[in-house]
């Protein structure tokens, strides 16, 4: 559990009770299967509601913001991005399967293709950002062309949360510091503001808000990295097993 949890001080009590990226990892993991079972399975009203637009709604922002904390800190961001792309591509077929019960639905991509497009988004910002011989306003009008690139080719490609998805992972990058005075309120006020962009258009995810509680508990501790093939595989599993349990059914 010491990968998940915070130990306890030395007087044997919780300071405070404390989440890892491990811990975050789960919760939106086990909010997202919430979201995608009351999609794919017949369940009743109520526990639909409670699933896809109370817990479900939780995930997305949490991922975003851990992408962008995974980002700043990765040794190696070409391998990165190939793992994504490569979990993306992995995902697909389950994803459908689950979600629209057909091997193939071009009307919807999964949202791991938009987690890989909003790390590379970030990649290019930063390149932009690190030409030291480029003047700022062209900088500034580079970095706003990349963004509504990707923005753009996340609502072209049909991609799962579409440009809202791409702006909520830039108000993440941009927010992010290493060292910020006060990291708490800063990545709160980030979630806050992206949660924001969210409900933007249609004002039908409120409950995205929700993501403030566990991300406020962050303790920016990555946790044990033997999790971290299990977190990758969750995605296409949990989907094939809904998508094979739908059929049964």
């Amino acid at each position: 559990m010491s990968s998940f949890i915070s130990e306890p001080s030395p007087n044997g009590r919780f300071a405070g009770m404390q989440l890892s990226g491990n811990a975050l990892k789960l919760t939106a993991c086990l909010c997202m299967l919430a979201d995608h079972a009351a999609k794919a399975l017949p369940v009743g009203e109520e526990t639909s509601f409670l699933f896809i637009q109370i817990l479900g709604r939780i995930s997305f922002p949490v991922f975003a913001y851990l992408l962008v904390e995974g980002f700043f800190f990765t040794g190696n961001i070409r391998r990165y991005l190939t793992r994504l792309l490569a979990l993306a591509l992995l995902s697909e077929i389950p994803f459908d399967l689950a979600m629209k019960k057909n091997i193939f639905d071009p009307d919807r991509q999964n949202t791991v293709f938009l987690l890989f497009a909003g790390l590379l988004m970030c990649r290019v910002i930063s390149l932009i950002r690190s030409e030291a011989s480029m003047h700022y306003r062209t900088a500034l009008l580079l970095q706003f062309a990349a963004l509504i690139s990707f923005a753009a080719a996340a609502w072209f490609l049909k991609l799962d949360y579409g440009a809202q998805g791409i702006g909520v992972i830039a108000v993440f990058y941009y927010s992010h510091g290493k060292l910020p005075e006060h990291p708490k309120r800063e990545r709160l006020t980030a979630a806050f503001w992206a949660c924001c962009i969210l409900n933007s258009y249609t004002l039908d995810e409120p409950f995205a808000f929700l993501c403030l509680l566990p991300l406020s508990l962050y303790n920016r501790q990555s946790g044990s990295r033997r999790w971290k093939t299990a977190f990758y595989l969750f995605y296409p599993m949990h989907l094939l097993a809904l998508a094979t349990l739908s059929r049964a059914l």
